[in-house]
């Protein structure tokens, strides 16, 4: 058995990004003249830790004529400030192309397995080209410092897996698992669109196991205990199988 689910509830959290997100605009228009429009490369923070994951995407202000093309490179700039070419693992035979609004994710893990370590303090560049008609070239470009600390903190509060079941005309509630600070088995984004905003949220999903048994009439929740004390019950899943 598996519990996952939203934060508010007991099995999730969200929280803003360790900083905020990173973007770069750049101005292009028709190769005749105006109007101009922008380009906006957007990823989820500024900072990233060698085995993180970075989502990103580029939107436009006014959707351009004629879909222009769009790709992204990616770059390892040393601490000697020297920019050296990568192989993208989303594509590694050349660019990655983008589609504007779409949400996309690098794997830093996967980035080090086809080009060697990324250590902290150097960074992570990314370079969206757009480079053909009706407009005319822009490249946009982000750099991402890599950190040796995790860039998503883990939660300061205690979660613990509560059974009921019956026996007879007795009910009763026992805690079978507890943790403080538990690892989040995925972190994902609230909302893609946070990235073109300066903070990203996100929610934390958890799991929980305990063995079924046969022949009982069991239902389970968790209870969340923060730092102070303060607790949560979601009472909704045990009101639904015949109350505490």
């Amino acid at each position: 058995m598996a519990r996952t689910g939203p934060d508010g509830g007991p099995r999730g959290s969200a929280a803003g990004c360790r900083p905020s997100t990173a973007a770069d605009h750049a101005r292009t228009g028709p190769a005749g003249g105006s109007p101009q429009r922008t380009v906006t490369l957007s990823a989820e923070r500024r900072e990233c830790d060698p085995d993180g994951t970075l989502a990103l995407r580029f939107d436009w202000d006014e959707p351009p004529p004629g879909s222009p093309k769009a790709t992204l490179t990616l770059q390892k700039i040393d601490l000697d400030q020297t920019p050296r070419d990568l192989v993208n693992p989303n594509t590694p035979g050349g660019p990655q192309r983008l589609d504007p609004g779409k949400l996309y994710e690098l794997s830093l893990a996967a980035i080090q397995k086809l080009n060697g370590p990324l250590n902290p303090g150097e960074r992570l560049r990314l370079v969206l080209h757009v480079d053909s008609s009706p407009v005319k070239p822009v490249v946009a470009q982000l750099d991402i410092t890599i950190v040796e600390a995790p860039v998503i903190p883990t939660t300061e509060a205690a979660y613990a897996l509560l059974r009921r079941q019956m026996a007879g005309d007795h009910t009763y509630v026992e805690c079978v698992r507890f943790a403080w600070g538990p690892e989040a088995k995925r972190v994902g984004l609230v909302n893609p669109a946070d990235l073109r905003t300066e903070v990203v949220r996100r929610r934390a999903v958890f799991q929980f196991t305990d063995a079924a048994r046969p022949d009982r009439q069991e239902a389970d929740t968790i209870q969340k205990l923060s730092q102070t004390g303060s607790t949560h019950i979601p009472v909704d899943d045990f009101d639904r199988a015949g109350g505490l």
